[in-house]
């Protein structure tokens, strides 16, 4: 959220409690005297809002934006800017609107998935539909950014083609600048699928999946990837190498990294792999 017009180049990062602290001294230069817990949090409490009033540009999350904090503000905001807005339900996208912006930009991805809502009642009532989706629906035009500058080009086809109508396009010199010596093989292009005929189960008293063959061959990919490239497990490279293996599951993830410490030794696989849940 942000107010005004001007223009800031550049950002210094200080923290939150030191830069209150600051101001509530030079607020408040008597506040050390105080012995009530009360007026201190009160005095902090006053010290925020005036951070808030003078701010240009104020981050928060959907939720904290309907804190009392926000409420008491003496100043509106121009402009809400919504990141995520296709990932959020209507409810919370409506918060921060409620300050009297003359502009609201929603920006997201309608295509990815959409907000999490446990309840299947109200998932069938359509709670999990975000506003940007409702917009969307009723025929609002939406601008949709085309060109991407992370992928490789062979990875960026495929949702291309399944989500976006083909829409979707290469920034310059991306194909040259994502391109590795391995793409060569047809084991490690830029983007395969391996089909694994394994089976998932809880290993031992946790509840937490584990698949054997798919351990072993993420292990055989990786030992045979590492040994014609050894360069990839340098943890200094800064040229965009390195090895990453990531599984939704901790035994899982366990287990690959002692299949992988037997193959290539403990120190080689310190940063592999991780778990997401």
């Amino acid at each position: 959220m942000a107010r005004g017009t001007g223009t800031y180049w550049a950002f210094h990062q200080i923290p939150a409690s030191l830069f209150a602290h600051t101001r509530l001294t030079l607020f408040f230069p008597n506040r050390s005297n105080s012995s009530n817990k009360f007026e201190k949090a009160l005095e902090r409490d006053r010290v925020k809002c005036l951070l808030l009033d003078e701010a240009q540009v104020v981050c928060s999350t959907l939720s904290f934006s309907g804190s009392g904090m926000f409420s008491r503000m003496t100043k509106q905001f121009d402009v809400v800017v919504i990141d995520e807005a296709a990932q959020a339900v209507e409810p919370s996208t409506l918060v921060p609107l409620c300050y009297g912006a003359k502009q609201a930009f929603l920006v997201g991805d309608p295509r990815q998935l959409p907000a999490t809502v446990l309840s299947a009642a109200a998932t069938a009532k359509g709670y999990a539909r975000s506003l940007f989706s409702r917009f969307e629906q009723c025929g609002y035009p939406v601008y949709l950014l085309k060109t991407q500058y992370r992928m490789h080009p062979d990875i960026r086809a495929f949702p291309s083609k399944t989500f976006y109508n083909d829409e979707l396009a290469d920034g310059p010199f991306l194909a040259s600048a994502t391109k590795r010596n391995w793409h060569q093989s047809k084991l490690f292009r830029p983007f395969v699928f391996y089909d694994v005929d394994g089976a998932e189960y809880k290993a031992g008293n946790s509840q937490s999946w584990q698949n054997d063959e798919e351990a072993r061959l993420v292990v055989s990919l990786v030992t045979s990837l590492v040994k014609k490239h050894p360069q990839l497990l340098n943890q200094g490279n800064q040229s965009g190498g390195g090895v990453g293996v990531i599984s939704p599951y901790k035994a899982q993830v366990k287990h690959i990294r002692h299949l992988l410490e037997k193959a290539l030794g403990k120190v080689s696989i310190s940063h592999l792999p991780h778990s997401t849940d």
